[in-house]
Order: structure tokens, then C-alpha cells, then sequence
């Protein structure tokens, strides 16, 4: 079957207007690079007209420099009648420069002689200028990342390290060409790779973020360093997860401090522990040594046990004002109204306070018991002997500072002391004066008694080293 005439033309007429019209640049050379065609495209999109173009060789569309890039790909287009996406630099008639990227092959006629070539361009100008853009905000945030003092990587869905800064690079002793694309099963010991795994899996399937995540990593040497890591996972636009990021800051300092702290406070705990154990082992003693001498005192069952309790009492209201401030020295005037407050709490006794100022001396803690005991003793045996008169108070206890310590006044209503008492050799005292007497300190306590106007008076002085100012202290 024939074609007609009228058949061909109205075919390449059809071909003619889809070359015409086509939407890319279009451009056709001969065998010596001379233009023979060009589209409507190629010549809105440079600017040229159709007859400024045509016979004249393909270069003088091209920029300055492309000289040699385009002898060698024309020869290489003419070899092998292919070109497949070189990339050509074309100057406007306005003086602008596109990136072009052209594919074409060669049409040949029946024997197989060059025709023409058939090119189509592609106007690759805004891409090539955000793939710039890309490469150097690449380049900034490596820089960014690189003034960063702790490692930072970032990881893809397999968990395959995909970049690092070069604070990582600088602990693994390595290259970036020997750490990315590995895997931390490829970079680190089994135990600490298993140990990683765990967390990044979590952020990858769960997108969980984990900040001061405290591992041990052993760096090439061997040597364990403690890091606080931040993870955090990285998403598409779509929300999807496509890796992590990782930093982490070393705190083997840190931590190596807490561990020489924790040590100094254990040694600190024990050497305490035994010292309380110390002092509690001798303030028992104390107490055994007291139940003692009670029991030989002759006294009924009742108030030895009564007395003993009020003993153990004072050495309870001691421990309760060294609790009060952290195993420290306790002040004597607090020791003062609390033993009131006891004594006051346990037996229907009516006790006057009165203190003339306000004292900041403070006991040596290795006399706050004997002291306690002392006032306790003093307090009772005042108590015990007072025949006041009706309406009036029988025990009265005066406070007050001295010039070197304090004063500590007990006066109660009683007959006049016995004339043969004496506190230097003990004769004719009775149980509680007698443990008084063995309990007072033998530096900085001095203790008196003296009947005068109806009362019985037992006035304690205290100075260093029972007692400290707190500016001493």
C-alpha cells in the first residue's frame, strides 16, 4: 500500500509542529557543529531569534570557557552518535549564563552517513544553584559541627553512621572513611555495641528521645569514659523516622569526682559511725556506772528507779539537741530549758525560769553529758528538799552570764544545809550530791552551795574548757 502525496506532507507537517512546540529546547548540528535547527523553546528560553542562530557554530551560544569541554564532548558525541547528560554552560543574548543539560543521538541516512545530530536541553540553572546553596549550608553545619568540643553522628534507619563531627573522629582514633557506612557492631566491643543498639533501636522504632543517657565507652586505649549522650531522632517531611542524631559530652571528670566524694563520705560515715558507737559504749558505761552506785545507795526500789530514768533522760535530751544541729556543739542554754521542760514534763514539780540575757555558749561536746547529768542531779535534789511556803515557788533557777562564762543558779525554800557538809571530800553528802560531785568536770566547772534567808542555794559556774563562745567555735 502506497502513500500519497498529500499523506507525507500532512505527516511531517503533524512531526514539524510537535518539534516545533515542544516544550524543551531543541537543536540540531551538522557534522562541523554549525546549527542547522532550532525550536521555539531553545529561542525563548536564550533569548536569540531563530536567524541570529542558524549556520553559525554551536560555541558562540556557549559561555567563555567552555571551549574545551565542548571539543572534547562533540568529538565523543560524533564516536559514538550518543550523548547522555553533559552538562554545558550556554550565554543569553541578555549576557546571563544557563546550565544546560543535554541528551541527543545522530541521524543517519540509509547507507549510514551522518545527517545531523537531534538534541534536547534541559535547563538545569535553579538546580545546580540549589545544589550550591545545599553544599555550602552542607559545609557550614560541618564546620558548626566540627567547632563542637563533644562527638556528634548522626545515624541512618540501619543504624549506619552517616556523618561525624571530628571531636567523634578524634576519640575513635580513625578517619571518616573508616566510620561511616559501619555499624557501632563494626566500631566497638561486643558488650558496649549491644549497649548502643539497644537505645538507638528505640529511637528509630519508637521515636524516643533520650537526654543524659550516662554510658561507659572504652576509647582505643582501653580506658572507660563516662559520656552524657543526647539522642534524638530525625524525620521526613512526611513525619517519618529516617535516623538520629546523637551528641556526647564526656563527663569522666565528673564522674570520677562523684566516686571520690562518695568514697569520702563513706570513710566519713564510718569513722562517724564509730565514734558514736564510742561515745555511746562510754555514756553507757555511764549509765551502768550511775545504776550502780544507786544500787548501793541504800534507797527504796522506787525512786532508784525513778532516779535512774531521769538519768537516762538528761543523756536522751543531749542526743536530742545534738540530732537538732547535725552531731554539733549544743548551747548551754538550750540544754537548760530543755532539761526544765523535762523535769517539768515527767513530775508535777512548779520550777521558776529566769534568765537575764540571751547566751550563745555552747558546751564541749565531750561535757555535754556529765553537765546534763549535773543539772538534772541539781535540779532534783532541789526539788526533792524544798518546804517553800504557801504561795510561793519552790525551786527557782537564775541564768545569767559572767565575765569568762556562765552562771546557773538553783534556789529552793529548805533548812539550813548540815553544818558538816563538805563537797571537797564528800562527807556527809548525800547520793545525788555524791554523783554530782564525780560527774563535774575538773577544769571549768565549779560548784558552791550556801544557805542564806531560808534558802538553799547551788550555783554552778562554768567557763572553758566546758564551754565555748561561739565566735571560738
Amino acid at each position: 500500500m502506497s502513500t500519497t502525496p498529500e499523506e507525507i506532507e500532512t505527516s511531517e507537517e503533524h512531526f514539524r509542529r510537535l518539534y516545533e512546540e515542544a516544550p524543551l529546547p531543541y537543536q540540531s548540528l551538522d557534522k562541523e557543529g554549525r546549527v542547522l535547527s532550532i525550536n521555539r523553546a531553545w529561542e525563548e528560553t536564550l533569548g536569540y531569534t531563530r536567524e541570529e542562530v542558524l549556520g553559525q557554530s554551536i560555541g558562540e551560544f556557549h559561555a567563555p570557557g567552555q571551549e574545551v569541554k565542548l571539543s572534547q564532548a562533540f568529538a565523543e558525541f560524533l564516536a559514538c552518535g550518543l550523548v547522555d547528560r553533559i552538562e554545558i554552560l550556554f550565554q543569553c543574548k541578555d549576557g546571563t549564563e544557563k546550565l544546560f543539560s543535554i541528551n541527543g543521538r545522530i541521524a543517519h541516512d540509509g547507507q549510514g552517513h551522518f545527517l545531523r545530530t537531534h538534541c534536547i536541553l534541559t535547563d538545569i540553572t535553579d538546580i545546580q544553584k540549589t545544589e550550591m546553596e545545599l553544599l555550602r549550608k552542607n559545609a557550614e553545619l560541618h564546620s558548626l559541627l566540627d567547632a563542637i568540643p563533644a562527638p556528634v553522628y548522626v545515624m541512618d534507619r540501619q543504624l549506619r553512621y552517616q556523618s561525624v563531627n571530628q571531636a567523634f573522629l578524634a576519640f575513635m582514633e580513625m578517619s571518616a572513611e573508616q566510620i561511616i557506612g559501619k555499624t557501632d557492631a563494626e566500631l566497638f566491643p561486643p558488650n558496649t555495641a549491644k549497649e548502643f543498639e539497644s537505645s538507638d533501636s528505640k529511637v528509630i522504632n519508637d521515636g524516643h528521645v533520650f537526654t543524659d543517657l550516662e554510658q561507659a565507652v572504652p576509647d582505643p586505649a582501653g580506658t572507660i569514659r563516662w559520656f552524657s549522650t543526647t539522642k534524638t531522632p530525625v524525620f521526613d517531611t512526611d513525619g517519618a523516622v529516617t535516623g538520629l542524631v546523637g551528641v556526647s559530652f564526656e563527663i569522666t571528670e565528673h564522674k570520677q569526682a562523684q566516686e571520690r566524694r562518695l568514697d569520702e563520705e563513706k570513710t566519713h560515715r564510718e569513722t562517724l559511725v564509730r565514734e558514736v558507737h564510742h561515745r555511746i559504749k562510754n555514756h553507757l558505761q555511764g549509765v551502768i556506772g550511775l545504776l550502780h552506785n544507786l544500787s548501793q545507795s541504800g534507797l527504796p526500789a522506787e525512786e532508784t528507779l525513778n532516779k535512774a530514768i531521769s538519768q537516762i533522760r538528761s543523756i536522751a535530751t543531749v542526743y536530742g539537741l545534738q540530732c537538732d544541729t547535725g552531731g554539733g556543739r549544743i548551747k548551754i542554754s538550750e540544754l537548760l530549758l530543755a532539761s526544765v521542760n523535762v523535769y517539768r514534763n515527767t513530775r508535777p514539780a512548779h520550777i521558776a525560769l529566769e534568765v537575764d540575757e540571751v547566751c550563745s555558749m555552747e558546751l564541749n561536746r565531750e561535757e555535754s553529758i556529765p553537765v546534763a547529768l549535773v543539772i538534772n542531779e541539781l535540779i532534783t535534789n532541789a526539788v526533792k528538799h524544798a518546804s517553800p511556803p504557801p504561795g510561793k515557788q519552790p525551786v527557782v533557777i537564775q541564768f545569767g552570764t559572767t565575765d569568762t562564762g556562765v552562771r546557773l543558779r538553783i534556789r529552793n525554800h529548805s533548812k539550813h544545809l548540815p553544818e558538816s557538809l563538805d563537797l571537797d571530800t564528800a562527807a556527809t553528802l548525800g547520793t545525788g550530791l555524791k554523783i554530782v560531785r564525780t560527774l563535774l568536770p575538773t577544769k571549768g566547772a565549779k560548784l558552791s552551795l550556801e544557805s542564806k534567808s531560808g534558802y538553799v542555794v547551788a550555783e554552778l559556774l562554768l567557763e572553758p574548757p566546758v564551754i565555748w563562745s561561739t565566735k571560738e567555735s
